[in-house]
């Protein structure tokens, strides 16, 4: 994918520079113990993840030093055959004050070996399963990155068209996060409690339109270097921190420092341009950026991952941006990068007691979907992250944005297609100036600094959650950007982040009314909800079980959440539900209540009883109804649909499959294609079948169709007569259908070969559909000898004549010919083509001795008497319609 910087010097365009590179990608994995089956090129080569028994974690850590590096001894417990472990330590660091909640989230237990990088990565993670300890192993995945009244000369200018879209440069006016009025209206402009991690490249912390927002460690910067001076485990964290290189010097790149500055930039200070959550200067700081440095320019592979994550958590970072991701092809997340997502989803926020002492309890990993324009992105897809699509100043979709209905929102990320100078997102870049650039990096952080601001309006008393703010953003985004993406219908999340309505909701968050009635019905296992909609409500939450709970206790119940915006409406107006995957036949308590945009709950009715059906059996219908009959050489083809009534997935089996002559396939997940080919069968009774399972293992979800077929006894071919062919000399053709000598009963295509009597009279061609072109080279008559052989070897002899005859001066249409010239008692007329035609033949005073009308063919030639004409030359004309097709001159002898 290619991405564009501007660079801005100073205040004016003092000079260009346009680069590029590829967004953010890895490669794909599967569950199991060798969690990554990926190629070697999407892949670190040399570095695999364990994950390992808690016995074997704990002697590991025995040989580990403070930052996790394992000695000679602990490495000879991970020693692979056939792999020469080299060097290990543990993924994540282990200590500290956190070292408890650490060991509850499991973290001890992931290890980093490295080893022989000729090893190829299959062999590495599929020899590590015959370790003692090892649960799973992983390669490790190469990361890329994924790009495209304030007094900020470049906001006044209106270079930031995404907070601010006013229509300059062409655009859409109102295609931005409505920034400056929820600025105006609320103003709320950042807070320095608020600490975003952007994990991404390095961030300029010096930048002069970044410094005073960025997160630093006074201790560390007050302390002694070359010291942990703060014990959390990494020494002179001043900024952040460094993931490739693992230690503290933060490289400063454009992507990650464009990226910061969206978040945080600072705002009138009257440089540069502005950050989302910038503050106003100097009255108010904004919100402060913690640089996790997991990319590096020039380096095949990225960082670690997972100390990234673990060091956002544990230093404060209630936020972090995503703007990387896995390669294309990637079809899920590795388990350690889960793990560590996790982890700063359920701790980010909190002490190493559990208390919430940050701005919101738990953290908020958000993501950019990619730009592959594709319906996949990884870790995007991952549940536990807000995925962010990217449209342009427009308002359409982004050319390059992933998308999909996993996508959780969408935000500006330019699009240079609409306007190659002005199209892309501005922001800060490295050497303390500004440019654009465009991708979904560049639409995630607007979203990363709209939950910075929102998160500046609350204190550690509020209890406000990072469920509270997922639920917030994406209810509060705006769905009319689908008036601009019609054929993107639910495929780039609730809408468009919308600042105003976001920090109207998290300042003044109305309470969902109660829900005061809802309707049950039951299909299958499957319960049915209709119910009215409740002023303010954003969720319903359905609460269910097969034992009796009651309204005051909720929690003993299980749960089930629907947004209320992606409900259907019922024929008579209401939104409609479906709880499934119930068990069959069972009765269940259920309840329904309603929440507001940040999933806070109203009060609940009290449960009604209902009982799911009875278990039903798949359905499968054919395409056609009636007896499958084949004749010895036939071939049929049936479709089946299978269709599952209580929507449960299925399992299909297929029996009485022959190779090359009974061939079931699955077409879809719910039609089957029968082939039958009766070649390779013998006559006789036959059958298969198709059975489809339901996933409840019981008999009542199963049904079998048999299917049964006739293969009838061979009938072998006919010769049903011969035919006189007649060509007009050499050079002419005719076309021979030899199925006009010969019969299948059974239909089939038959075989000919044929045999001439003379090989130097008539040459032939064979054309499609058994034809044959028969061409003349000289007079004279031969014999053809045809057998037709159908697709079971039997065959039938026949034969034909093919005369050639000499056309003499004959001309016209007709293809006459007149033999024998000369003629004595008779002569004989042939033409080519059959017809009615009419005779005269007239001597050379211009007198007529005969005239006829009569059927002419190239089988059945026309004989005219001679008997009473005088010897001497003579002109037959040949007529059809009043218009001369053919003549030609003869001599009577």
């Amino acid at each position: 994918m290619m991405k564009t910087y501007r660079i801005i010097l100073s205040a004016a365009f003092a000079s260009m520079l346009w680069a590029c590179s590829v967004d953010e990608q890895m490669a794909p994995q599967t569950d199991g113990l060798t969690g990554q089956t990926a190629s070697d090129e999407g892949v670190v080569p040399g570095v695999m993840t364990l994950k390992v028994s808690e016995d074997l974690a704990d002697r590991l850590l025995e040989y580990a030093d403070g930052q996790g590096v394992l000695n000679e001894d602990g490495i000879a417990l991970l020693q692979i055959p056939g792999v020469n472990v080299t060097e290990a330590e543990s993924a994540f660091l282990i200590g500290g004050r956190f070292e408890k909640r650490q060991r509850a989230a499991g973290l001890h237990r992931w290890f980093k070996v490295r080893y022989d990088s000729n090893v190829p990565v299959s062999k590495a993670s599929g020899d590590a399963a015959s370790v003692p300890g090892i649960e799973f192993a992983e390669p490790v995945m190469k990361v890329e990155p994924m790009a495209v009244e304030m007094n900020d000369p470049y906001y006044v200018e209106g270079y930031q068209w995404h907070y601010n879209n006013t229509g300059q440069h062409g655009f859409t006016a109102g295609i931005d996060i409505r920034l400056q009025e929820a600025w105006d209206t609320y103003g709320v402009f950042g807070d320095p409690s608020v600490i975003v991690g952007v994990v991404d490249r390095g961030v300029q912390f010096a930048h002069p339109d970044l410094a005073d927002n960025m997160w630093v460690n006074e201790a560390e910067l007050n302390g002694e270097p070359g010291v942990d001076d703060d014990g959390n485990g990494f020494v002179d964290d001043v900024y952040g921190y460094n993931f490739v290189y693992d230690n503290a010097t933060i490289h400063p790149q454009n992507h990650g420092t464009h990226v910061a500055g969206t978040i945080a930039a600072v705002n009138n200070n009257g440089v540069g341009l502005c950050g989302v959550a910038g503050g106003y200067y100097p009255d108010q700081k904004g919100v402060r950026v913690m640089s996790l440095q997991l990319l590096e320019e020039g380096e095949t592979q990225g960082g670690d991952t997972q100390k990234a994550f673990q060091y956002a958590a544990e230093n404060g970072a209630c936020i972090v941006n995503n703007s990387w991701g896995y390669a294309a092809e990637a079809t899920s997340i590795s388990a350690a990068d889960k793990a560590a997502i996790d982890y700063f989803v359920e701790n980010a926020g909190l002490d190493e007691n559990g208390n919430q002492v940050g701005p919101m309890k738990g953290g908020l990993v958000i993501f950019a979907a990619g730009n592959y324009q594709m319906e996949t992105g990884y870790p995007a897809q991952y549940d536990k992250t807000l995925a962010v699509a990217a449209v342009g100043p427009t308002g359409r979709y982004a050319y390059y944005t992933n998308y999909g209905d996993w996508v959780d929102i969408c935000a500006p990320g330019g699009d240079d297609a609409v306007n190659h100078d002005f199209g892309g997102v501005f922001s800060t870049i490295t050497g303390g100036v500004w440019g654009s650039d465009r991708g979904t990096s560049m639409a995630a952080p607007h979203v990363a600094g709209v939950a910075a601001l929102i998160l500046s309006t609350k204190t550690p008393e509020d209890g406000f959650t990072a469920d509270n703010l997922y639920k917030l953003l994406v209810n509060t985004a705006d769905p009319s950007i689908y008036e601009y993406n019609m054929n993107r219908s639910g495929m780039l999340g609730s809408g468009m982040l919308d600042a105003v309505a976001a920090l109207g909701a998290a300042l003044g968050t109305p309470d969902a009314s109660p829900v005061t009635s809802f309707d049950m019905e039951s299909d299958g296992n499957s319960i049915i909800f209709t119910l009215d909609e409740p002023e303010n409500a954003s969720y319903f939450y359905v609460y269910y079980d097969d034992s009796e709970f009651s309204a005051d206790n909720l929690e003993d119940a299980k749960m089930k959440e629907f947004r209320v915006a992606d409900l259907e409406y019922a024929a008579d107006g209401r939104r409609t539900m479906t709880l499934s995957g119930l068990d069959f036949n069972t009765k269940y308590w259920c309840t329904v209540v309603s929440a507001n945009v940040i999933g806070d709950e109203s009060a609940a009715m009290e449960p009604k009883t209902i009982s799911t059906k009875e278990n039903r059996a798949p359905v499968i219908t054919p395409d056609q109804e009636g007896d499958i009959v084949l004749t010895a050489s036939g071939t049929v083809v049936r479709t089946y649909t299978i269709i599952e009534p209580d929507g449960q997935n299925f399992t299909r089996e297929f029996s009485g499959t022959v190779d090359d002559a009974v061939e079931l396939v699955s077409l879809t997940t719910r039609s089957v294609q029968l082939t039958i080919n009766a070649l390779y069968l013998e006559p006789g009774e036959y059958s298969c079948s198709i059975t489809a399972r339901d996933n409840t293992g019981e008999e009542t979800g199963v049904a079998t169709l048999e299917i049964p077929f006739t293969v009838l006894e061979n009938n072998a071919p006919r010769f049903t007569g011969s035919k006189d062919i007649a060509i007009g000399g050499a050079g002419s053709t005719y076309t021979f259908n030899p199925y006009d000598c010969f019969y299948d009963k059974d239909g089939d295509r038959l075989t000919f070969n044929y045999n001439f009597t003379s090989p130097d009279i008539v040459s032939y061609t064979e054309l499609e559909n058994g034809l044959v072109e028969f061409t003349a080279l000289k007079t004279g008559k031969v014999n053809v000898a045809i057998t037709a052989t159908d697709p079971r070897g039997e065959g039938v002899a026949g034969g034909i004549s093919i005369s050639v005859l000499d056309s003499g001066s004959a001309t016209g249409d007709a293809g006459l010919s007149v033999y024998p010239n000369p003629a004595r008692d008779y002569v004989k007329v042939r033409t080519s083509e059959s017809g009615i035609y009419e005779v005269t033949v007239t001597s050379v005073s211009g007198s007529t001795v005969y005239s006829a009308s009569t059927a002419i063919s190239p089988s059945q030639p026309y004989e005219i008497d001679l008997t009473d004409v005088a010897p001497g030359t003579y002109s037959l004309v040949l007529r059809q319609d009043g218009k001369v097709v053919g003549s030609c001159s003869f001599v009577r002898i």
